[in-house]
């Protein structure tokens, strides 16, 4: 398949109908070629992405440390992602969200008109008594002088690449909840400061776990350290490798995996997910996501509709329930782009 994207991304069309929506980057190609091999255990899609301006391949370094740190990858792993840290931003907002400080993000700009709600006025409700409606509401409890000894860190050792893990293998103890399990590995240019990477991370977490220092010291484990308190974060550093994650089995899977060797030629993004692997406790956790919003008479005429999570998108994994998996690599050429999506099927 060839495409001409100098023609169809100004087009109203691709605008309203492309689903990454990241029209402004396309802007910097002038044409694709996608082939497509097929055989009866995968099929694999090769795509080069032509630049409207030749621009300068990514730098060898950062390429290598992006493939090195895919070898930190767990066994049962259900998605992973290694790409560049251009920024110390982009490092530290992954960390932040998944592992550091996980709450309720602000919800993004929506693109349809609001729906009018014919109600009597009525703000609030009488059963949620605790919910202020005159104020605004919390951005995060974490503050710049908190966030500043991690930043330094960062800055100082200038992380080149993150690697993110997350997993769902494993329950709860109770076998009701479907827990989603977080690590992060980051490649610095020189070897970490133990002392000083634990500092900061006690430091960033502690205006959210308590008023003091509770729960926010150090404890050694085997091979690893965690904090002492209800709240389970682990750390680990090996050379200029700084690991951390909220469960033991996902920490103890990458230092397991530090000498593993893995046969990828240098890339800029690299990711994968289980689809097989993740799919029972994906509709597992749709179901409870969904059950606030659940018919409560129960009905099964057309007048219902289905819920969004629970029923249309565990029913597109239903219907994709062949793809066991799904790999992308991405390596810049200088004047192009070149990807590789492959699809693994069940056998």
């Amino acid at each position: 398949m060839i495409m001409n994207l100098e023609k169809i991304v100004p087009s109203p069309y691709f605008r309203s109908y492309w689903v990454q929506q990241n029209i402004t980057d396309m802007k910097e190609y002038s044409s694709a070629v996608s082939d497509l091999f097929r055989s009866k255990q995968e099929y694999r899609e090769e795509r080069v992405l032509l630049k409207r301006a030749a621009g300068s391949a990514s730098a060898s370094d950062q390429s290598d440390d992006v493939t090195d740190l895919v070898r930190l990858v767990p066994e049962g792993t259900g998605f992973y992602q290694a790409e560049g840290c251009p920024s110390i931003e982009s490092c530290l907002d992954p960390l932040e969200t998944s592992l550091l400080t996980p709450q309720l993000a602000a919800a993004p700009a929506g693109q349809l008109a609001p729906q009018a709600q014919l109600t009597s006025g009525e703000t609030g409700a009488t059963s949620d008594l605790e919910t202020r409606i005159d104020q605004k509401p919390e951005q995060g409890a974490t503050d710049s002088k908190s966030s500043s000894a991690l930043k330094t860190i960062l800055r100082t050792n200038q992380v080149s690449s993150i690697l993110q893990v997350r997993s769902t293998e494993r329950r709860d103890k109770n076998g009701v909840f479907v827990n989603i399990h977080s690590a992060v590995a980051l490649a610095g240019s020189s070897d970490w400061d133990e002392v000083d990477a634990r500092r900061a991370l006690a430091e960033f977490v502690r205006p959210i776990l308590t008023a003091s220092q509770l729960g926010v010291g150090w404890r050694q484990m085997n091979g690893y350290y965690e904090l002492d308190g209800l709240r389970t974060l682990s750390m680990a550093v090996r050379g200029k490798y700084l690991l951390i994650s909220d469960d033991e089995a996902l920490i103890n899977g990458m230092l397991a995996n530090m000498n593993r060797k893995v046969d990828l030629k240098p890339a800029e993004f690299v990711a994968g997910f289980d689809h097989r692997r993740e799919r029972q406790n994906f509709v597992r956790l749709a179901a409870v996501v969904d059950r606030p919003d659940g018919n409560g008479s129960g009905g099964v005429g057309p007048e219902r509709q289905p819920q969004f999570f629970s029923e249309n998108i565990a029913s597109l994994s239903s219907t994709l329930s062949g793809i066991s998996s799904e790999k992308i690599v991405v390596r810049n050429a200088g004047d192009r782009l070149l990807q590789t999506v492959t699809y693994e099927w069940s056998h």
